[in-house]
């Protein structure tokens, strides 16, 4: 998730944090009272690194005002952060993460659950013993440009391992920045969503492909 300083600076000229924030919380309202079922964390990048944890797997907030607490969280670190960007290094974190927190990906437990990864949302668990499946959903302003980020590059980290699918999402845009990156990334692995409302959507559409696929 992107709390970056842009975030905040440029909210009040896109809604690019407000955005952010229905987004999370449409995520978490979603699954609610799903843990048997999904596991999902919220990790935050910014300049001030790329791993700031809003929610770790296997504690999902319970109640709305728990919820909110974790937008209040997001909000405040988005103010008072440190300039600059980690996107690529979050990347990164997001993919090992799954290992830390699972180990071995190929060893999945009786009962073939499904799990998610690491930026925002998860996959839907499966019986018969199914493998599962891994998968890390990086938000971003697409602000890659200003801080001399390269889009191929980026997209060969979210490519670097065939057991976890990553995807980048633009939630905002500066002029053409989320198209250029676009084209850049390799095919199926960046997205724009400038409504917040559509965000579900899009993410129903990601897995449900990655999975048949």
């Amino acid at each position: 998730m992107d709390v970056s300083g842009s975030m905040y600076r440029f909210n009040g000229q896109d809604g690019r944090l407000e955005r952010l924030l229905e987004c999370t919380m449409m995520v978490m309202e979603a699954l609610d009272g799903f843990s048997n079922k999904f596991t999902y964390s919220l990790v935050g990048h910014s300049g001030d690194g790329p791993d700031i944890m809003f929610v770790p797997f296997g504690a999902p907030p319970q109640n709305r005002k728990e919820r909110l607490q974790v937008l209040q969280k997001m909000v405040a670190h988005s103010q008072f952060c440190f300039s600059g960007d980690h996107t690529v290094e979050a990347a990164e974190a997001a993919i090992k993460n799954v290992y830390e927190s699972f180990g071995d990906l190929d060893d999945e437990p009786e009962g073939g659950g499904r799990r998610s990864d690491s930026e925002g949302v998860t996959t839907p668990a499966s019986g018969g013993g199914d493998p599962g499946q891994h998968f890390v959903f990086l938000l971003s302003d697409a602000n890659l440009r200003r801080y001399g980020i390269d889009p191929h590059y980026l997209g060969q980290i979210l490519t670097s391992d065939p057991a976890v699918k990553a995807n980048f999402i633009a939630i905002a845009s500066m002029a053409d920045e989320a198209t250029r990156i676009g084209q850049a990334m390799p095919p199926g692995t960046s997205s724009t969503c400038l409504d917040a409302a559509d965000l579900p959507q899009l993410l129903k559409s990601i897995l449900t492909s990655s999975i048949d696929g």
